[in-house]
């Protein structure tokens, strides 16, 4: 006489292996993608790590970190932009030109980072290619009282105080109650010598 009992000692076995494989240090089950994940989560804690510094204003603290995500995929481009800006932010403007040039290359439309280069080119002190570079964006957005704003300002500081005046008549038309029109006009009147 036979007795079949598989059945019912399969969930039995399955149970105890299940039981080893835990207490067993030897022994690991190996779930797939999870060092994908594992890495992907590390990643993200060091961004993590490198926007708070960056919020701190530790600069080099967070190019560290962000540094570190150029590694992943998943990180890369808000990384490197990251690492963009805070070379800008702790006037390293050559390494900061670097980044946001690469980055245009791929997204040459972009006008927030044309506005990043614009910037930087000026902080440099290249005011010939900055004022070129303000020139064409403030035609492409004329409405940005910001970027007109700076436009102005550096026009401002090459003594180009003719060609700052006809914009401040522009932002003065456009932008009646913005609150820096008086101390702008004031800046171009002592550059004419008014």
């Amino acid at each position: 006489m036979k007795i079949k009992i598989t059945h019912f000692l399969c969930p039995f076995v399955i149970l105890s292996l299940f039981s080893a494989c835990e207490t067993t240090k030897n022994l690991s089950l190996v779930v797939p993608w999870e060092r994908e994940a594992r890495q992907k989560n590390v990643y993200a804690e060091y961004f993590t790590i490198a926007e708070n510094y960056r919020e701190l204003k530790n600069y080099s603290k967070a190019i560290d970190y962000y540094s570190i995500c150029l590694e992943s995929e998943d990180f890369y481009d808000s990384s490197y932009y990251n690492l963009g800006v805070c070379y800008a932010l702790s006037n390293d403007w050559e390494k900061s030109r670097t980044i946001f040039e690469n980055i245009l290359k791929k997204d040459s439309e972009n006008l927030t980072l044309q506005k990043s280069l614009a910037y930087i080119t000026a902080m440099e002190g290249d005011f010939d290619s900055a004022l070129l570079q303000y020139k064409t964006l403030v035609e492409k957005q004329p409405f940005d009282s910001d970027l007109l704003k700076n436009y102005i300002a550096l026009l401002l500081a090459d003594e180009k105080y003719e060609l700052a005046e006809q914009q401040f008549f522009v932002l003065k038309e456009r932008f009646p109650d913005d609150s820096s029109i008086s101390s702008i006009q004031t800046k171009i009147a002592d550059g004419l010598g008014l």
